[in-house]
């Protein structure tokens, strides 16, 4: 039933705690066709890239779950930390949900996350046997009066009812039905079977005895609703070792929705969006399914041409069979692409032989599908090939890489005692 005021309780913080953290560039709407069991595993925010921004949201909301400070406090610590690193927003989105300062952005990133683990946390407390055999049923009623409602837009509860199919009543209009039935997903923008049902929507739940559900004839005296024992697994009090999107299991899970692929930064990212992983690797087989080798030097010519042409990274830039995808990272001087093409330039024109960065840069594939593996450690590996020596590593500005990056190249000493 409802509760008069909030109140900090344990299944609440165990489900926070339970959700990994996940950066993403994907806008509310790229969101939305994530599959809800995946979505409720990870805590993140539309367009919330930076890991340290998106801890600094958890970690607030944690602390107003617990009671330990109010929305308002939460609000300007989130704040603080931005104005701290330097954010400004756009000026033509500053104000706005847009603007990640925002009184508006910020009140929604607690409030709504808020909300959502304190009826996750109700809806596993719900879960006992006892009872759900004494409220076997639910009541979709208004709890708070938001802006919406004041400024007369507020949505049609009772028509969004119907349209998804829930049970009409002889209660009606009150929206009623048993707990297990499929309208609480199908109503809620978010697939949760809990509120809230929408950004602002003001709905909650409130118990309906079994009493007055047989009334309703909604059930009969002996039959008994299943426990939601998926959300008590997921979300209960174990469950913050067994999730993480470290875990190959829900990258693999989220990037088999096609919406998304994470970059070597661990940020979820749109598949076709500038900078994402590309999806090479189907381009190093042939219509056969085999491995061919021209395949994966095309793409990874395809990949050189990219990369010098918009000076960006180009994620899964090819395959090779016994090590797997390979991403070109554009860099710095001391880096990656850049860094090659400044040390190849450097010895063309000490040497007057043409062989140049680019020449260089556009041999790499090559080298890297048709060469030799000469050494092969935990943190890199080498390749050899006419000459070529490629260096692959498995970080990225010193942190962990989800794929190889192209690092570094030498020449072979066959290659030096020629010139």
């Amino acid at each position: 039933m409802i509760s008069p005021r909030p109140r900090p309780f344990r299944e609440a913080i165990d489900a926070h705690d339970a959700r990994a953290l996940l950066p993403t560039s994907l806008g509310t709407a790229d969101l939305a066709r994530i599959d809800a069991d995946l979505l409720r595993r990870a805590e993140f925010s539309a367009k919330v890239q930076d890991v340290r921004h998106l801890d600094r949201i958890s970690r607030v909301n944690r602390r107003v779950l617990a009671g330990e400070i109010d929305v308002a406090t939460a609000r300007l610590s989130i704040k603080q930390f931005l104005w701290s690193t330097g954010y400004q927003a756009p000026p033509e989105k500053a104000g706005g949900l847009e603007d990640f300062a925002s009184t508006r952005r910020t009140n929604l990133q607690i409030e709504t996350n808020v909300s959502m683990m304190r009826n996750l946390g109700a809806h596993i407390q719900g879960q006992d046997e006892a009872i759900l055999d004494m409220y076997p049923a639910q009541e979709l009623v208004r709890v708070t009066n938001f802006d919406a409602v004041d400024r007369g837009t507020a949505r049609d509860w009772n028509q969004i009812w119907l349209d998804a199919g829930g049970p009409r009543t002889e209660a009606w209009p009150r929206m009623i039905a048993l707990k297990d039935h499929p309208i609480w997903v199908k109503i809620s923008r978010f697939g949760n079977p809990y509120p809230p049902f929408d950004f602002g929507s003001g709905m909650g739940l409130e118990d309906v005895s079994r009493r007055e559900a047989m009334a309703l004839g909604l059930i009969d005296l002996h039959t008994r609703i299943e426990p939601d024992r998926e959300a008590v697994r997921d979300f209960g009090g174990d469950a913050q070792a067994t999730l993480a999107i470290e875990d190959p299991r829900l990258r693999a899970a989220l990037e088999a929705t096609g919406v998304g692929r994470f970059d070597p930064d661990g940020v979820y990212r749109l598949t076709d969006e500038p900078g994402a992983p590309l999806a090479n690797r189907e381009y190093a087989r042939d219509e056969n399914g085999r491995f061919a080798k021209t395949n994966a030097i095309a793409a990874g010519n395809a990949a050189v041409e990219k990369a010098l042409a918009t000076k960006t990274d180009v994620m899964s830039a090819m395959e090779r069979e016994d090590i797997g995808a390979i991403d070109f990272r554009w860099g710095n001087e001391r880096m990656g692409l850049v860094h090659i093409k400044a040390r190849g330039d450097a010895r063309a024109a000490k040497f007057q032989d043409g062989i140049d960065g680019e020449t260089i840069l556009r041999k790499m594939p090559t080298v890297i599908a048709e060469g030799t593996v000469t050494q092969r450690g935990s943190r890199s590996i080498t390749i050899e090939h006419d000459g070529y020596r490629v260096v692959l590593a498995n970080q990225w500005k010193g942190k962990p890489s989800a794929h190889w990056v192209l690092s570094s190249y030498d020449l072979s000493e066959q290659k030096k005692s020629s010139r």
